[in-house]
């Protein structure tokens, strides 16, 4: 189904342009849900960028656990992280998930397809929701000296 979706996708730049617009209806319902939750609970997101690829899922995460260690998360807040059933090495997503557990982040696992179709259409910087507070980026710009000495 994931491979079906792709093609779809790649197919035209009017397919993506209407993918994009819905995608971003989605984000502005899930920014306004946010929205009304946080003067309750202020809850943030962030998706494990390129999972698919291991040395992406190894580095980026790594990195946002070394960010996170120099800097902890406000007590107040809550972190979901979301990820897909299918990474590139279920092992490295394990030990991630025990880290992120140490550090009081939630772990929400999605079935691939809704992954593909959903998630990562919603949770990146290219998307309304992206550009919000309640999104997190891992961001790795490879000059990132400070964090690995």
């Amino acid at each position: 189904m994931a491979a079906l979706l792709n093609r779809i996708y790649s197919l035209s730049s009017i397919i993506r342009f209407i993918y994009r617009r819905i995608m971003d209806l989605i984000s502005i319902l899930f920014f306004l849900l946010l929205v009304f939750l946080w003067p309750l609970k202020k809850i943030r997101l962030l998706r494990i960028f390129n999972e698919d690829r291991i040395g992406h899922l190894a580095m980026n995460t790594d990195l946002f656990l070394r960010r996170l260690q120099a800097k902890p998360k406000p007590k107040n807040e809550i972190w979901i992280c979301v990820v897909s059933t299918k990474p590139a090495n279920q092992q490295l997503l394990t030990m991630f998930t025990r880290a992120f557990q140490h550090n009081e982040i939630k772990v929400l696992v999605v079935p691939s397809f809704w992954y593909e179709a959903f998630w990562r259409g919603v949770l990146n910087e290219l998307s309304l929701f992206g550009r919000s507070p309640f999104y997190i980026p891992l961001p790795f710009k490879s000059n990132e000296y400070a964090e690995f000495n």
